[in-house]
């Protein structure tokens, strides 16, 4: 195969290569070695490959540009294929739909916003399963996000406006590019000892001996390479910066050109940009005569007009900061032909600004030297649907822009039968001694007329009753083939009779979009990983990132592009990029909650993230004054830290108390406990948080000693909301059922010893009443036996 087919085999300006083992090299010099010996030769052979894929792109071309006419509107537009080429054809009278009734466009935008609705965040795999590739992938997610964010690149943003574009052009493209001068200037610093005086002895050891350092400080550098504690007296560093450009199909060629930007080799960017840009990025140009700086400027290689920005014009014969330059970018990646890649830069038809003339400074090569890796093509590619054979893709509007047009017819023969209804025409007969003042006279008025002389209107019959049915099927049509139903599109329909119904609507949208979704999600994260690679590689300066972490502190950390991992594996983070809204996702949510497979807690935490932007929900202080403990814990002890618990005490019956790691002065002050915390809901939200944290790996790597702190803090909230183990629930429900059982013997004794009183009374009564009965019957004997003897019962 090929590398370049689009090259001509007979340039005399290219050398042949030897046979090397059983890989044949090149037949061609590659463009890196011939611009050490020919810049302008190596200029040309790249305009001249890139004007001759004007045969392969035509039929491209011809599309796009009816595309494009039918998104701005225009009727009657075709694209016709005359003897295997398509052409675009455009009517001289083509007539532009009203506003606002464009449904091709319409659809195209609401799909993206479909797609687009809840935004993609980045995340950063670890390279391993230690603590530092975690730290390391942590950090570099955060830098993803601070980059990517909506006051830098806006990677979320600029990919729904690619995707647009891609409803047009089949893709939209981003192209990323280093500005050096793009972060502003800043005295240059190095980390030094105190000591030390120059930026060679920077790092020497204090020691005569070399057995140590002293801590490094950080110290400015001058313009003599020599040390200083003043910012005022150091030389001044520009801070590059990642910037990005969006390009459509027009701007793109591919090597090969049949492969896409995942397997092309190479890529070609033609795009015109404005003089003063231009100057600006390439000094070198002033260094020029007028008069090549002219022939620069003025030179159109084929197509460069379609480049030009919309509502631009280009004036040739103006040259000044306005006027617009060709400019070609070339890029290879690492392979046989380019061992380390390749990147190069054209003006004009023939001037190569980059790589930099001067030998010492000759840098073309597309590779990370520092990290011994290669780069990825600074491209990425959001193509919204897949065709066979075509790496560019196809858009929307090429399905949707024909039916429009008939949509468009109809709605013209609608306005044209209106146009007709109020401007009937009135038949006066001959005879008649009307006038037209007197038909045109206000009402009350009285005309006199001949017998039969009574004016006719013109009979204006009704608009066709197929028409509107044809109306109506296209449009149906059309909303079913870009997949938005009216209730996807948020639309009251007749035919849907409950939610149910119009939930499953929405859902099997989400399911027919699910093509066009994961193309543009590769497309983001291909994005997230070429700003990672480039800060990786070209951030060799440090700079400040600032963001305000999950804990709601405000952090900054100053960092080099070596601080960050490997970018091979990024995806985009679970619970975004979903095409749900956030009230959807919190409805989600809760179900979760109601069918137990979530907690209370930790719904709490989604919904703040899915609908605090739409309500206004604070964030939680309590959830962030326990990260921000949690956060100073997973930082690990002080330097020559030392546990200090205290001495044991003693309780109330002389016992021993173990003493507690929250007497330690660091971990009792980091978890230290005011009021609040005790109250059940918010001992619950400490207790998920900090046992969210002791079931990671960084509380595992931690000192014993230390994790003990958190461990007592932990078990003091847990009992603040009343929440018990299974072993705590076994041995309580033992206990109240011990309870229970003394509770129901001391009853049962309780009446036993009742009874026996109640028994021992009874005895009691009957024994006086025996006593009694004895006694009576002993003073009846004793009357019997003397008579007249006094008795002895009273």
């Amino acid at each position: 195969m090929a590398r370049f087919p689009l090259e001509d085999l007979n340039d005399t300006s290219n050398d042949v290569q030897p046979v090397q083992g059983n890989v044949v090299s090149p037949t061609k010099t590659n463009l890196l070695e011939l611009a050490k010996k020919d810049r302008k030769g190596a200029a040309t052979r790249m305009v001249r490959e890139y004007n001759g894929t004007k045969t392969e792109m035509s039929n491209h071309f011809a599309q796009w540009t009816a595309n494009k006419a039918r998104f701005e509107g225009l009727s009657g537009v075709r694209c016709v294929k005359v003897k295997d080429e398509k052409t675009c054809r455009i009517p001289l009278n083509a007539k532009t739909v009203f506003a606002g009734m464009n449904l091709a466009r319409r659809l195209c935008l609401r799909i993206a916003a479909q797609i687009w609705s809840d935004p993609p965040l980045p995340e950063v795999e670890p390279a391993g399963n230690d603590d530092e590739s975690r730290d390391s992938a942590q950090f570099s997610t955060r830098v993803a996000l601070v980059l990517g964010g909506e006051d830098q690149l806006d990677l979320a943003g600029k990919g729904r406006r690619a995707s647009e574009r891609g409803m047009v052009y089949g893709s939209g493209f981003e192209h990323f590019w280093i500005d050096t001068k793009g972060n502003g200037h800043r005295p240059t610093q190095i980390q030094a000892h105190p000591e030390a005086q120059s930026v060679e002895d920077a790092l020497i050891p204090v020691n005569p001996d070399g057995s140590g350092r002293s801590p490094l400080i950080t110290r400015f550098v001058k313009e003599d390479d020599t040390l200083t504690d003043e910012s005022t007296e150091a030389r001044r560093t520009w801070l590059p910066r990642i910037r990005d450009t969006l390009l459509s199909g027009k701007h793109i060629r591919f090597i090969p050109s049949y492969t896409d930007i995942e397997e092309c080799d190479g890529l070609m960017i033609a795009d015109m940009v404005q003089y003063g840009v231009v100057k600006s990025l390439f000094p070198t140009l002033m260094d020029m005569d007028e008069d090549r700086r002219s022939e620069i400027v003025t030179a159109r290689p084929h197509g460069a007009e379609m480049l030009l920005p919309p509502g631009k014009k280009d004036r040739k014969g103006e040259i000044n900061d306005d006027s617009f330059v060709f400019v070609l970018t070339r890029y290879h990646r690492t392979g046989a032909e380019y061992t380390f890649g390749a990147h190069l830069i054209t003006l004009g038809e023939d001037f190569l600004a980059w790589p930099p003339e001067k030998p010492e400074e000759f840098d073309g090569e597309w590779y990370d030297h520092g990290h011994d890796e290669p780069l990825e093509i600074p491209v990425t590619q959001y193509r919204v649907i897949d065709e066979e054979d075509n790496p560019y893709g196809v858009g929307f509007m090429e399905t949707l822009g024909p039916a429009n047009d008939i949509r468009n017819n109809i709605l013209g023969s609608h306005i044209e039968h209106l146009r007709k209804f109020n401007s009937i025409k009135t038949f006066v007969p001959m005879v008649s001694n009307l006038t037209a003042e007197q038909m045109q006279s206000p009402t009350n008025t009285y005309i006199p007329i001949p017998q039969g002389g009574k004016p006719e209107r013109e009979d204006l019959p009704n608009f066709p009753r197929a028409a509107n049915e044809f109306l109506a099927f296209t449009t149906t049509e059309m909303q079913d083939d870009s997949s938005l139903q009216q209730t996807a599109q948020g639309l009251e329909s007749t035919n849907v009779n409950s939610g149910r119904q119009a939930q499953q609507i929405v859902e099997q949208t989400h399911a027919n979009l699910s093509g066009v979704s994961g193309n543009l999600k590769r497309g983001y994260i291909r994005a997230n990983r070429i700003v990672l690679q480039m800060a990786r590689a070209f951030y060799t300066i440090p700079q400040q990132i600032d963001w305000q972490g999950d804990d709601g502190a405000y952090k900054h950390r100053q960092w080099v592009g070596s601080d960050l991992t490997t970018t091979k594996n990024i995806r985009v983070k679970r619970g975004s990029f979903t095409m749900l809204q956030p009230t959807v996702k919190n409805q989600l949510a809760f179900e979760q909650v109601q069918l137990q497979a979530m907690g209370v807690q930790e719904y709490q935490g989604l919904i703040e993230g899915n609908v605090q932007s739409l309500t206004g929900l604070q964030d939680n202080a309590n959830r962030l004054r326990v990260r921000r403990q949690i956060s100073a814990f997973l930082e690990g002890p002080p330097e020559e830290w030392q546990f200090n618990p205290g001495e044991p005490q003693q309780d109330e019956e002389g016992n021993e108390i173990p003493p507690s790691a929250l007497q330690d002065p660091v971990l009792g002050s980091m978890f230290q406990s005011l009021p609040m915390d005790l109250e059940p809901d918010i001992a619950a939200l400490r207790t998920f948080e900090m046992g969210k944290t002791m079931a990671g790996t960084k509380f595992a790597a931690k000192p014993p000693q230390w994790r003990q702190g958190m461990i007592e803090a932990y078990q003091l909230m847990r009992a603040a909301a009343g929440i018990q183990t299974i072993e705590e629930q076994a041995q309580a429900a033992q206990a109240e059922q011990e309870a229970q059982q003394q509770e129901v013997q001391a009853q049962q004794q309780a009446a036993q010893t009742q009874q026996d009183t109640k028994l021992q009374e009874t005895q009691m009564k009957i024994e006086g009443e025996i006593q009694k009965t004895e006694i009576a019957a002993q003073s009846k004997i004793a009357e019997r036996a003397e008579p007249g003897a006094p008795s002895l019962v009273r």
